[in-house]
């Protein structure tokens, strides 16, 4: 008897959150709860990983790729009398994102997340985001821009490095204008757009500090 073997193998969707993807294929002829071997590996390596399904579709936990790497991917039914793969089916991972309408791919590094500046008092504010990736080589450059001041001195400039997601920035003029920046950033690169928030510092004598409880 001829084996039945699994043809037309397809990416149906890639679940972002964990790199997976849901590949399915057809089977001829066609048969009910078929026991299925899937194969797949980066191209350019040795190692296959193997997983089994009981239909004609599989949730697959891809490796950290990058950018236009590929996957090899075969499926055969899992029966003692069926020895042949599938045609390959290429994969090709596109991973980009869009960061405000500017895309970004992941070759990039990304700008931190929801960042929000909470003011202290007239003085001082307090800075914190989420981070975009799991690096732990990653810190963060924060920029400090003064726009406008009320005492007519030169405007502020300072650029500050800090591995922390929060901290509280002081030394500011009251009833200025600031704009704040942060980017990720490794030991090879930094993110090529910033989180950025603008701020107006109260006046001594308007600030009322919020009461909770």
């Amino acid at each position: 008897m001829t084996p039945s073997y699994p043809r037309n193998s397809q990416v149906f969707s890639l679940d972002p959150a964990d790199g997976s993807i849901l590949a399915r294929w057809r089977l001829h002829p066609h048969r009910q709860d078929i026991p299925f071997l899937i194969r797949y590996k980066e191209i350019g390596t040795d190692g296959w990983t193997y997983q089994r399904s009981r239909g004609p579709s599989q949730r697959l936990a891809l490796p950290a790729l990058h950018n236009n790497e590929q996957i090899e991917l075969q499926v055969r039914t899992d029966e003692r009398t069926n020895d042949h793969w599938s045609d390959p089916l290429l994969i090709t991972v596109h991973q980009k994102t869009s960061i405000e309408g500017v895309r970004v791919t992941d070759e990039q590094l990304l700008p931190p997340l929801n960042f929000k500046a909470t003011i202290k008092d007239p003085h001082a504010v307090k800075l914190e985001w989420e981070p975009a990736g799991q690096d732990p080589s990653i810190f963060y450059l924060v920029h400090v821009k003064q726009m406008t001041s009320r005492s007519g001195v030169p405007l502020h400039r300072q650029q500050i490095k800090t591995a922390a997601t929060s901290f509280e920035l002081g030394g500011l003029e009251g009833g200025a204008r600031y704009e704040l920046a942060v980017r990720s950033a490794v030991p090879s690169k930094i993110s090529h757009t910033a989180a950025i928030v603008d701020i107006s510092m109260p006046r001594g004598k308007s600030f009322r500090k919020p009461e909770f409880g």
